[in-house]
């Protein structure tokens, strides 16, 4: 469930997310201005270029964590500022995309954030919605609880005058876990990451796992859940070598094979927990030229919290599988336009059990396309729906 694609090298790479509690007089969050495209923090290395990977949609009024808002950085002429996500993501967003001023100080002490067009009821109950007794709320739209009974809960904010609605408290919890509502009372983001690459494992486009592999460069414990997670096979101590099991199927021809470990706290609980990861990258080898990755064919989580394992498919997505040079990088999803987040959080969350995990993964497995294409109506990033 967790997950971003590193950098190879010759040692274990490792990148950790910093966490921050949430609304509180401490932090202060900013947030996105309107819905924007954000860049990951860490360059990729593509065949012909390096890239900032466009990992991340942010729907507008999205919390933003940001050490100084005065400091800027410059990528490639637009300026950007540096922030954490309230998935607990690390970014670069557009400066202008970004507010002026912390959340509480714009916006004001509001619980609830619509990040998605939603028609709330204004009477109660209101099991099935109808034109007289619904208004429409916005993207971006905030509203403060003022009270709860017999499981609905009454909210109040200000469109052109004040107004009041109702909502299921089921409904509410559902809205959030798909991401079409921030909860600015909870705590955000939740978890506090680590991600490790295990290079013993990994192989590269046309290479299979087999046979005993040194572990020199890994930590045998962080090889070791990862072999037993995916019964890959058995650990040696004495020779620090992993004996890889008969009949395994991983790698190949057309097919790169990357193992990851995500160490996961849960700063409201303090629960720690790791979360295995296998990406199987679809690949071309031409001779005499290095190997391109194309997309993720599929991406499979598993926790040490939970029995079964959770696989996310490109086709079970219905994602195009011909938009790597649209994306400059491989990718499992690709989000080009505010629908596209929409139904994919709904997925994944659903998948995943988690809205803030599912927030995170979805940061890992989707590169969008660049913005000259993303403009084309008709053009292949945005010919297909999730």
């Amino acid at each position: 469930m967790l997950l971003s694609k590193i950098i190879s090298s010759s040692l274990a790479v490792v990148v950790t997310f910093t966490c921050f509690k949430g609304l509180s007089e401490e932090d202060k969050p900013y947030y996105t201005r309107n819905h924007t495209w954000a860049l990951g923090t860490e360059i990729k290395e593509t065949q012909d270029r390096n890239i900032y990977p466009r990992n991340a949609f942010l729907p507008s009024r999205y919390l933003l964590y940001i050490d100084d808002r005065n400091k800027t950085h410059t990528i490639s002429g637009d300026v950007f500022v540096r922030a954490i996500t309230q998935d607990g993501v690390s970014v670069y967003v557009l400066d202008k995309h970004v507010s002026k001023y912390p959340f509480a100080e714009s916006v004001g002490s509001h619980e609830i954030v619509f990040n998605s067009a939603y028609e709330l009821c204004n009477i109660k109950p209101c099991d099935t919605p109808k034109e007289g007794n619904i208004f429409p709320v916005s993207r971006g739209d905030a509203f403060n609880i003022i009270g709860s009974e017999a499981g609905y809960i009454e909210i109040a904010g200000i469109q052109e005058e004040p107004v009041r609605g109702y909502v299921t408290s089921s409904r509410l919890d559902e809205l959030r876990d798909h991401g079409l509502v921030t909860r600015t009372d909870h705590r955000h983001p939740r978890y506090k990451i680590k991600k490790t690459k295990i290079h013993t494992i990994s192989v590269t486009c046309g290479k299979v796992l087999e046979g005993t592999l040194q572990i020199d460069h890994d930590k045998l414990d962080d090889v070791q859940f990862v072999a037993e997670s995916f019964d890959l096979g058995n650990i040696d101590y004495d020779d620090k070598q992993l004996v890889i099991a008969d009949g395994q199927d991983y790698g190949g021809d057309g097919q790169s094979i990357d193992f990851f470990l995500y160490s996961v706290l849960d700063t409201a609980s303090q629960e720690t927990f790791n979360v295995a990861a296998v990406y199987k990258t679809k690949c071309e080898k031409e001779d005499f030229q290095k190997p391109k990755n194309l997309f993720y064919e599929n991406v499979t989580f598993k926790s040490s919290r939970r029995d079964l394992p959770v696989k996310l498919d490109i086709k079970e997505f219905g994602t195009r599988e011909d938009l790597r040079e649209e994306t400059g990088a491989p990718y499992l999803i690709s989000i080009n336009e505010y629908s596209h987040f929409e139904a994919v959080m709904k997925k994944l969350s659903k998948k995943i059990g988690d809205r803030t995990l599912a927030g995170f993964a979805l940061s890992e497995i989707n590169v969008s396309c660049r913005f000259s294409e993303r403009q084309k109506r008709l053009g292949k990033c945005r010919s297909y729906s999730y």
